[in-house]
């Protein structure tokens, strides 16, 4: 995963990054910490406790997510997770934005 962008508007954001290949994406947020369990099992997602998550199954290397609904004023924090057609899973640290 390449630079992530972040904009942030009333009530919403939206994270744009890049992938090496064709992939599928996901992005896990809540209003606190999330805690993540990795699989000891290739080729696995890892599991998130607490927060949401927004999905774009499309395959394509140029990813955007809007996340709408969100609390005014509002530090947020984020995982981002890329898929591959291979299965192979990429996650990133968590990051933060704050909602305006």
């Amino acid at each position: 995963t390449r630079t992530v962008a972040t904009t942030t508007v009333s009530g919403a954001a939206i994270l744009g990054w890049q992938t090496d290949e064709n992939a599928s994406a996901k992005v896990f947020y809540s209003t606190s910490p999330m805690v993540a369990f990795e699989s000891t099992t290739a080729k696995t997602e890892p599991m998130f406790v607490g927060g949401s998550v927004m999905t774009d199954a499309s395959f394509s290397t140029i990813k955007s997510i809007r996340l709408d609904n969100l609390l005014r004023n509002q530090l947020y924090f984020y995982t981002l997770e890329s898929i591959d057609a291979s299965g192979n899973v990429s996650v990133t640290v968590e990051n933060r934005f704050m909602t305006n």
